[in-house]
């Protein structure tokens, strides 16, 4: 879809016609700009910006140009979580669906091998929830990456008893929602895995 310059004095003024975006039925009512007034306020600014944020547009106040991304869930994003799961993690295995005991912190970027502490897509894993970061991380581990642990649903994952969406939609570092198909572990990992007999040979 060609971009849409949403603050300009013809789309707001010309016919009185406003540019529909793709998601514009989600958002709801948007406010339309005043027509008494040259200012741009800051809640038809963000509601704006929202409402196209899968087509991109240019922000009014700082021209920074804000577009949703998306993320996928790929075999570098999932590996440093079997990591965590084998290093960090104490897990039942008796019933029909691991259950994550405990699950301790842990400062990727100083302990895991170097790949993992070079790329740091672990961290996108954060956008389905399969890892959290600690809140009392200081400014200078926030920085860095600081420390994060494995979460249920990333045991789930790892270990092949749910299946997600392979892509999640980030918009300012948020996720807004998933799109695409749901893959398993197997899938992101592209080969057969099983977490129980991968943890067994360790």
């Amino acid at each position: 879809m060609e971009q849409c310059d949403l603050f300009s004095e013809e789309n707001h003024h010309e016919k009185d016609v406003y540019p529909i975006s793709q998601i514009d039925s989600r958002v709801g009512y948007l406010p339309r700009l005043d027509q008494d007034s040259r200012q741009i306020n800051l809640d038809f600014a963000q509601r704006r910006l929202s409402a196209f944020m899968m087509e991109g547009s240019d922000c009014p106040c700082c021209g920074q140009h804000v577009k949703m991304r998306g993320e996928s869930l790929t075999r570098t994003v999932v590996e440093p979580l079997v990591w965590m799961a084998e290093n960090f993690c104490l897990i039942d295995w008796s019933g029909t669906r691991p259950k994550l005991l405990k699950s301790s912190w842990v400062s990727v970027s100083k302990s895991a091998p170097r790949q993992f502490r070079t790329s740091r897509h672990y961290t996108r894993a954060k956008y389905w929830g399969l890892i959290e970061r600690s809140i009392e991380d200081s400014v200078e581990e926030q920085l860095t990456s600081g420390l994060w642990r494995l979460t249920q649903k990333g045991l789930s994952f790892i270990s092949g008893t749910i299946a997600l969406p392979k892509k999640a939609l980030v918009y300012l570092g948020v996720e807004r929602g998933y799109d695409g198909e749901e893959i398993y572990v197997e899938d992101a990992l592209r080969e057969e895995f099983s977490l129980k007999e991968h943890l067994k040979g360790h």
